[in-house]
């Protein structure tokens, strides 16, 4: 067992947006501690007045800190995270927020063991700006995923936003053993959180490569209209 998993990330989203997100896990208390920074940059922003008269220039960004702990009891695997969000418009904002999951692995469907994750994300205090609050992305998701063959791997997501419509997402994933010490994986999938938007989105690809206590992995995931995202992260088990 690793002492230390550490990942970074990096997404290049659409208009100028991007996103970094750091974390550790290090065995602790009969489980597991965790800590994550997420960073979210939405760009420059042209700022008016109520006349149209350009007043500068806004720098929007959002960011969450995040402490979490889970441990294996028996066939179930269990967690839970408190995380503090600032959002920053042009004045700032913050919410004390919690999620908590847990991955049922052991049922057996057909001779092969199928896992059930169960998710409740963002229940929190409200965001308020200039007084008015904001209700945090409050959701429940609910995933099931099974070894189809030797190597491959399929799962199921549905979503259901407190404040939303019901999204649902499938994919994919092969993972091929080149050597002793280096594994490559494929993957694929679909949603349809992004059926607002216009043109080829939905689909999304991706590759990771395995060598020794590193991983590297990137995606590709349209946007329609918008433009292409890419996102590429790295792991270090110690």
């Amino acid at each position: 067992q690793s002492a230390l998993s550490a990942t970074l990330a990096h997404s290049i989203l659409v208009q100028d947006m991007s996103y970094e997100w750091v974390s550790a896990a290090y065995p602790h208390l009969g489980g597991a501690l965790g800590l994550g920074i997420q960073y979210l940059s939405y760009g420059g922003i042209k700022e008016v007045d109520a006349s149209g008269v350009d007043t500068g220039e806004l720098s929007p960004s959002d960011l969450a800190v995040t402490v979490s702990y889970g441990r294996k009891v028996s066939a179930l695997n269990a967690g839970i995270s408190a995380k503090y969000i600032s959002s920053k418009i042009k004045d700032s904002a913050s919410a004390v927020a919690f999620d908590a999951g847990a991955v049922y692995e052991g049922a057996s469907v057909c001779g092969k063991t199928l896992n059930i994750g169960l998710v409740l994300k963002n229940a929190g205090t409200k965001l308020k700006f200039a007084g008015e609050g904001d209700n945090l992305p409050m959701e429940l998701r609910l995933g099931l995923s099974r070894e189809c063959m030797s190597g491959l791997t399929a799962s199921v997501d549905a979503i259901a936003p407190v404040y939303g419509r019901f999204k649902i997402g499938a994919g994919a994933e092969y993972a091929y053993k080149v050597s002793e010490t280096i594994g490559v994986c494929v993957r694929a999938g679909y949603n349809n959180g992004s059926a607002d938007i216009s043109g080829f989105k939905g689909l999304s690809a991706g590759l990771g490569i395995n060598y020794h206590k590193y991983s590297l992995d990137y995606a590709f995931v349209p946007m329609g209209d918008l433009g292409q995202t890419h996102r590429i992260s790295t792991t270090l088990n110690l």
